[in-house]
């Protein structure tokens, strides 16, 4: 659990650190009457939401990595033919599609019935 905790901790480190990195803009006044307050990036709900992403993506297993000030979540992947594992690194975008995939895919097998009379009244298929 600290693994995880630590690897939290460096996302959200290396989050705020791109967020201070960024020279900060103005919007005209007209546009700042309009945007919401949870939507500015440095809003804690915003912070909340990618620490929560970044444990889901630890979770599982992918790790957070700074490379050229952006933060990607790299995971050790087998390669076929081979027993060398390979590095593949994903954005966050990408990762939180790949999530959405598993989701879905654990929902659709779930919600799969056995054929009817298949172990319903001890009857095996």
């Amino acid at each position: 659990m600290s693994r995880v905790m630590c690897c939290l901790v460096l996302a959200i480190t290396a989050a705020l650190a791109a967020c201070a990195d960024r020279p900060q803009q103005q919007p005209p006044a007209a546009a700042t009457a309009t945007t919401p307050v949870s939507e500015t990036p440095s809003s804690p709900r915003h912070v909340i939401a990618q620490a929560d992403f970044a444990l889901q993506a630890v979770q599982a297993g992918f790790s957070p990595q700074a490379r050229n000030g952006a933060i990607l979540y790299c995971k050790h992947a087998p390669s076929l033919g081979s027993r060398i594992p390979r590095i593949r690194c994903f954005t966050p975008h990408e990762v939180r599609v790949i999530l959405q995939m598993r989701e879905q895919q654990r929902r659709a097998l779930s919600g799969a019935t056995a054929a009817p009379g298949c172990g319903s009244n001890g009857q095996s298929c």
